[in-house]
């Protein structure tokens, strides 16, 4: 019980120690700090990592475990330096000018097919037990209904976007197109079917796909 509630304060002790070192360092130095963090954990086995590896071998069957590693190492830094960003916005060191600085967008006209010009954002990589059980490379996976039931009672179409960053730390937007979903009157049916469809869109095209899933699926979350 100790044990537990010991590491249950952890994340928010991690929160605060983040805040407090966006107050005394410049956003370039933190980076560097991030890499450090990375290079020093990744040294380290956790439960955590395993699961981030083993899904990367699932996707990337053909790549070694070194280069599965290097991906791993990546995609954690660049996550560190997202919570980072978030730190620095949050204790007011960036204006909304400069934020907008460190991103650009492409893809825009495919957010024409709003009705009203308004959006919903929805994280989908995270699994749970109690999502619905879709086909993802060949096992079966539970991913998040929210889209696609969100998709049919308010009747209003799912566009499909993700974020790289590059090596300058520059974020870049790309907006798809709209995903075409099946027309289904069961709403059970309709959102298994459709939510198979989103999944799939998610590896989809070779170089694209490879990005997206990059940071989806090392991100240690236990998909499979």
């Amino acid at each position: 019980m100790l044990l537990k509630n010991i590491t249950g304060k952890i994340p928010f002790h991690l929160v605060k120690f983040i805040l407090f070192l966006t107050r005394v360092i410049p956003l370039k130095f933190s980076y560097t700090l991030c890499t450090f963090i990375v290079f020093a954990g990744s040294r380290f086995k956790w439960k955590r990592k395993e699961i981030a590896l083993d899904n990367l071998k699932i996707v990337f069957p053909e790549k070694t475990k070194k280069e599965r590693n290097s991906i791993l190492r990546e995609s954690l830094r660049k996550i560190l330096k997202c919570f980072f960003e978030f730190a620095y916005i949050i204790n007011g060191k960036y204006t909304a000018e400069k934020i907008l600085r460190m991103a650009s967008a492409t893809g825009l006209e495919y957010m024409d097919n709003l009705k009203e010009g308004k959006i919903v954002l929805i994280q989908n990589y995270q699994s749970h037990p109690a999502g619905i059980y879709i086909n993802f490379f060949n096992k079966y996976v539970p991913s998040p209904a929210g889209p696609a039931l969100l998709a049919k009672r308010a009747g209003v179409p799912i566009i499909p976007a993700y974020i790289c960053r590059d090596k300058d730390n520059h974020h870049k937007i790309t907006i798809l197109p709209v995903i075409p979903l099946q027309h289904e009157d069961d709403p059970e049916k309709f959102i298994k079917m459709n939510t198979q469809i989103l999944m799939l869109s998610m590896k989809s095209g070779k170089e694209t796909g490879i990005n997206r899933l990059r940071t989806i699926l090392s991100t240690a979350y236990q998909s499979w």
